[in-house]
């Protein structure tokens, strides 16, 4: 076991390089040091700066910051003010009306929220620009720089989605798509890298309801079947009489999962999980194991082009997703076999594929809080002491980097009807 530690602590160390400017990953002992994190994106329109100060907890955010942007060399924009954002909220609340008693009704409610120690950027930048940082707080000043890398062009994306038992079964078990990208090395020069994918999930119930015109004041027949041709999504009339007519129609409510992160799987991708599936044998009990396979994770999905250096990358991920389904129900649709196709739960799954081209600076850093956050650093902190996290802040702690990103857009699942045992739910 001592040598599966001793490896472990040897690789953890082997990823850093030699930078001047290292800090503790233990910061207990270093409390109100100015901090500058910010990762920009050349050509974005908008970026984030975020500003605090350590202390032995959690990292305090400062408020008062004074975040300038310089562009080769020329200040662009000065940012004294943290980041608000405005947004509407919908509440319910009960009133009283004198025809109707207690009713529900809906109202919007704007807030305004100010994210502390955030800043935001709205200068544009470009690939090859130097850009510099300074932020000044009280009697603490910092800065960082950083040239904007070359950007990947023209990637190639492929996608299948694979049908599991998540909508099959009522959300037992992970639909996938199988995601294939390849694009050339923007250098022959070392490059660094990062692949992030986002999910953006919809789900539509629906279900037949009956049309009251009362509510709409609409009495006579010819009156009831324009509204309703011109108002309601499929209207169907029956019991038409010479006086009335029913109409029944589809009603639907609209949900949106938004899921920030997509922590796709990279296990059978050489390129994302490089280091990790190396086995060697134990002497000491004579059984094998696998060396941080299962601690030391691509959890930030970083990667060089160490095994495609000047060539093509060409890597595949798994995604995946579970349907929230159970609990759905919907109204009889057995004297409505017309409207069968449109009654039950329909699912739409688009995702948004970012590729980086990032500062070796991030990569390695990135690389660090990979093992930080792993399980086999509890263990090595014990007798390696604190890991050092690469820092490229002079005055202060914290990491700057600029990269450039390629965005590919990606509809894995498209309004997705979900059937069980042949009947509409």
């Amino acid at each position: 076991m001592k040598k599966y530690l001793f490896i472990i602590a040897a690789f953890a160390m082997a990823i850093l390089p030699a930078c001047e400017n290292d800090v503790d990953a233990d910061l207990e002992n270093m409390e109100g040091v100015l901090c500058l994190n910010a990762y920009l994106v050349a050509g974005a329109d908008t970026n984030y700066v975020h500003v605090s100060r350590t202390s032995r907890e959690y990292p305090a955010p400062v408020r008062d910051a004074v975040v300038k942007l310089y562009v080769n060399d020329n200040l662009v924009e000065t940012v004294t003010d943290c980041y608000s954002v405005t947004y509407t909220a919908l509440f319910e609340h009960e009133v009283y009306d004198d025809e109707f008693g207690w009713m529900v009704v809906e109202e919007e409610e704007t807030h305004t929220d100010t994210v502390k120690g955030t800043y935001l950027l709205k200068s544009k930048f470009d690939v090859g620009d130097k850009v510099r940082v300074e932020v000044s707080s009280g009697n603490q000043s910092v800065w960082a720089e950083d040239v904007a890398p070359r950007k990947i062009e023209n990637p190639q994306v492929s996608y299948t989605y694979e049908p599991g038992a998540g909508i099959l079964n009522r959300g037992s078990d992970r639909e996938r798509a199988e995601i294939e990208v390849s694009f050339d090395d923007v250098s022959a020069d070392d490059d660094f890298y990062r692949m992030v994918i986002y999910s953006d999930f919809y789900k539509v119930v629906t279900r037949i309801v009956w049309f009251d015109p009362e509510e709409y004041d609409l009495h006579s027949k010819t009156e009831i079947i324009e509204y309703a041709k011109k108002n309601l999504d499929h209207p169907v009339f029956v019991d038409v009489t010479s006086d009335s007519v029913d109409v029944y129609y589809i009603s639907k409510r609209v949900s949106h999962y938004w899921k920030e992160y997509d922590d796709y799987s990279y296990r059978r991708c050489p390129i994302l999980s490089e280091g990790e599936s190396q086995s060697s044998k134990d002497d000491d009990d004579d059984s094998s194991i696998d060396l941080l396979s299962s601690d030391v994770k691509n959890t930030y999905r970083v990667f060089s082009d160490k095994l495609f250096s000047n060539s093509t990358a060409l890597l595949n991920v798994v995604t995946d997703w579970r349907p929230s389904i159970e609990g759905d129900s919907f109204s009889s649709h057995e004297d409505f076999p017309e409207l069968k196709d449109y009654v039950g739960t329909f699912y739409s799954w688009r995702a948004e594929l970012k590729l980086q081209s990032i500062s070796e600076q991030q990569y390695y850093y990135l690389r660090a809080m990979n093992a930080i956050n792993s399980s086999a650093y509890d263990e090595m902190s014990s007798f390696s002491g604190a890991l050092k996290v690469p820092s490229n802040v002079h005055g202060g702690s914290g990491n700057f980097g600029v990269s450039t990103q390629t965005t590919v857009d990606m509809l894995l699942l498209d309004n997705y009807h979900v059937v069980f045992d042949g009947i509409y739910y």
